[in-house]
C-alpha cells in the first residue's frame, strides 16, 4: 500500500541526522513516524492502536512543556482573518466552523454571549452591527491575536446614505488547536 500525502504535526523532540529542537514542525507520512521518532529521542514510547491515537491527538502545549507553537499562532492569524471574512460575506456556518464550543464573547454593544450556539445567534439574528471589517494591524503571541481595524456598516443604514467607519480593537484567545475560544471587542469613540 502506497504511504498518503504527507501531513504536518508537531513531534516533542525531532532527531533527524542528529539535529533537532524541541517542539518543532515536522513533515511525517503518518502517525508511526511521530511515535517513533519521539522514541529515539528519549520521549514517548512507541505507541498503537488507541495509545497512538491519543498520543498524536496531543496539543502543542502537550508536546512542548507549557510553550506555544508558531504554528498555533499562525494558524490562529489565519482563523481570526477568515473569521471577519465569513462574518463579511455572511457565511455563518463558515464561521462557526473557526469557533471552539466554549467560546466567551464579550462586546459594549451585545448582551454576552458563550458556547457556539449563542455567538452564532448573536451574528444570525443581528445583534451586532452588520458591515465590513477593515483589517489594520494584527499583533499575535500564543494564545493571544489582536486586530486593529475598522468596520464599515452598510451605507443604507444611515439617513442621509452615507457610512461612518467604527474604529475597533478585537483581543482573541485561541485553542491549543487554533480555534477561536472568545474575543472581546473595544469601540474607540471620543469621551463625552
Amino acid at each position: 500500500m502506497e504511504p498518503g500525502p504527507p501531513s504536518t504535526a508537531t513531534c516533542c523532540m525531532v532527531h533527524e541526522r542528529g539535529r533537532g529542537r524541541s517542539g518543532e514542525a515536522v513533515t511525517v507520512r503518518d502517525s508511526d513516524a511521530i511515535a517513533s521518532r519521539c522514541a529515539g529521542a528519549g520521549g514517548w514510547p512507541r505507541a498503537r492502536g488507541r495509545a497512538r491515537e491519543r498520543m498524536c491527538s496531543m496539543t502543542t502545549r502537550d508536546m512542548t512543556g507549557g510553550a506555544v507553537s508558531g504554528a498555533v499562532t499562525a494558524a490562529g492569524i489565519d482563523h481570526v482573518r477568515l473569521s471577519y471574512h465569513y462574518l463579511d460575506i455572511g457565511d455563518i456556518d463558515g464561521y462557526g466552523s473557526l469557533l471552539a464550543d466554549d467560546i466567551r464573547v464579550v462586546r459594549p454593544d451585545a448582551p454576552l454571549r458563550a458556547g457556539r450556539e449563542e455567538v452564532l445567534s448573536l451574528h444570525q439574528d443581528a445583534l451586532v452591527p452588520p458591515g465590513t471589517h477593515h483589517i489594520e494591524e494584527i499583533v499575535a503571541q500564543g494564545h493571544s491575536v489582536v486586530v486593529t481595524g475598522r468596520l464599515t456598516p452598510p451605507a443604507a443604514s444611515r439617513p442621509d446614505g452615507t457610512a461612518r467607519d467604527l474604529e475597533f480593537v478585537d483581543w482573541f484567545t485561541l485553542t491549543d488547536d487554533s480555534m477561536l475560544r472568545g474575543y472581546r471587542r473595544y469601540y474607540f469613540t471620543a469621551p463625552s
